[in-house]
Order: structure tokens, then sequence, then C-alpha cells
């Protein structure tokens, strides 16, 4: 293929389900903190040629969720640690599709059916463990290079258990949902999470809404004024022009 295409190709489809470790690169507008996860479960799953998605686990923060529902740029990364090597990358618009939402219930009955041709289990299986959410991927470029400075990996990758088994004592305990209200209310730039998490806690949705945009336009405050400056400027000048026709004007009279 060539290095970039705005979808993704077949081949490069299934090879990246197949691989065992997948990254998220998320930012947002305006803030100090450029986010990067490491991601595995055999989740991520490619719905269509543009349309992507993958399971998003409870974690100690929610930067991903934070960052596309503010902007919803993502960027999601692969490497090959095998013989052959390959970098690949996908640019995406996301959203956050919360558990428990019409949405999220009918995207994650596609990853299954996907997921199942490919004689792989989606995750964790019929039973989502501590699953939070699906991020859905609108993918507008892939590309692939060379990979060359890969190590390879002699041996393979083994899904560590660490964390379904954390996921399901917390769900036992009934204390998943505390968690995300302690961990996943609002990103390190104060930008929000999860919106189910706000609810837990007894935020308004809409101040805390108007609030993170308060917030974000302050971090954007040099273009704001230089936006402003601008447009004063362009109105001075458009007027000065208009004037200066009304005096052609009247000279011609």
């Amino acid at each position: 293929m060539a290095p970039y295409s705005p979808s993704i190709p077949e081949d490069l489809a299934e090879w990246a389900m197949r691989q065992p470790l997948f990254w998220t690169a998320s930012a947002p507008r305006a803030g100090k903190h450029i986010n990067l996860s490491p991601k595995g479960y055999a989740t991520f799953t490619v719905l269509g040629p543009n349309l992507a998605a993958y399971l998003d686990q409870t974690g100690s923060g929610a930067e991903t969720a934070a960052h596309l529902h503010e902007n919803g740029r993502i960027t999601i990364g692969w490497c090959s640690y095998d013989k052959s090597p390959r970098i690949m990358r996908i640019w995406c618009k996301g959203r956050v599709l919360e558990l428990g939402t019409t949405e999220f219930e009918d995207v994650v009955g596609k990853m299954r059916e996907v997921q199942k041709r490919l004689g792989v289990e989606l995750g964790h299986g019929e039973n989502l463990g501590g699953v939070r959410a699906i991020v859905l991927l609108e993918v507008f470029k892939c590309g692939t290079s060379c990979g060359y400075g890969v190590p390879v990996l002699n041996g393979s990758f083994t899904e560590r258990p660490a964390l379904d088994k954390w996921s399901s004592r917390m769900v036992q305990r009934g204390e998943l949902t505390k968690y995300r209200t302690d961990w996943n209310v609002r990103s390190l730039d104060g930008l929000t999470g999860l919106r189910q998490a706000r609810r837990e806690k007894g935020e308004w949705l809409i101040v805390g809404d108007v609030v993170a945009w308060l917030k974000m336009m302050w971090g954007l405050r040099d273009a704001v004024l230089f936006g402003i400056v601008l447009g004063v400027l362009v109105v001075l000048l458009l007027g000065r022009i208009q004037a200066m026709g009304w005096v052609k004007t009247l000279v011609r009279f």
C-alpha cells in the first residue's frame, strides 16, 4: 500500500485486530498533558474501512475520554514485534459510548460478530468485567512505516491477569462505581471525564461542561485575543474603505 490512505485496507485491518498490544494518543486543545496509553486484550475491532472501536477498561484516569469529549482527536498505533517489521497508525475522530447506553450495547454486539469471524473472543468474552465504555473511532487516515527500529520479541506476549482479577473483586464488593467517581471525573488538565461517574458524584453536567469550556477558552486566551484584535482591525479597515468610497462619490458630484 501507499504510505497513507483515507481508510484501513482489509489486510491491515485483520493484522491490527490480531496484535496483542496497541497504543492510544490524545491531547487537550489547551493544557500541559499529552496522553499515551498502552492497551492489551483482544478488544480493538475494525467495523468498516473507516470505522473501528475498542473496549475501554476502568483505570485510574480518564484522559482519553476527557480529550474526546472536548475535541474528538485520537491516534491509534501498533508495531510488529516479530520478524516482519511494521508500524501502523490510524488518525481518527473519536466518541465515548459509556456502559449502559443503547449505543454501547449496539456497538459491542457488532464487535463480537467481527471478532467471532476471526476466531477471537472479544476482550473478556460475554463478561465485560471492568469495561466502562467503548471508544468509537471514525478513521480518516491510515499510514504505515518500516518499523526497522522496533525490537524483535523472542517468544510471545501473555495477557496479564491482574486487571481481570482486580475488576472482578471490585464488582463483587460493589466498589467499582465509587472508584470511577473518585478517579474518572476529571482529566489531569481539569477536563470533564466520564458522564456517568459525574452523575454518580452529584455533579450538574451542564455546569461542569460550562466551567470546562471556560477553562479551555482561558487556555486559548492568546488565540482568542488575537482573533478579537484581528476582527476589530478588519471592521475598521472595511469602514475606512467604505468612507473613501463615499468621498469619491461626493467628488464626482
